[in-house]
């Protein structure tokens, strides 16, 4: 994906309620590397920053005069499994994505 700072963005696709705000700055990233690129601009590095996932959980009532970062790091890595125990990291999940779940065989006699 390539970086692209974008200035004065509509955030009504950005939010459950679709009220028409404007961020001051807004980008996207994909993976760790990109939002540390994005990080290191100067742009971003002297404004106030919000992440925003799916949105669902934001009420915007003004403009954002600072720097929308939408976060698009997507997936699920299982990080162990065994027996007793299942570690899994749960990234940012698409709008209406489906629920992931697994069972392990139970070590109960």
């Amino acid at each position: 994906m390539m970086l692209l700072l974008e200035e004065n963005v509509s955030l009504r696709s950005y939010n459950t309620f679709g009220l028409d705000v404007q961020a001051r700055y807004f980008a996207r990233f994909a993976s760790a590397d990109e939002l540390r690129q994005l990080l290191q601009l100067p742009q971003v590095q002297a404004a106030e920053k919000l992440i925003l996932g799916g949105g669902s959980n934001l009420l915007f009532t003004q403009d954002f005069d600072g720097v929308v970062l939408k976060n698009e790091i997507f997936g699920l890595q299982i990080l162990s499994e065994d027996a007793s125990d299942n570690t899994a990291l749960l990234r940012a999940a698409p709008a209406k994505a489906g629920t992931a779940s697994w069972n392990t065989p139970s070590t109960r006699a």
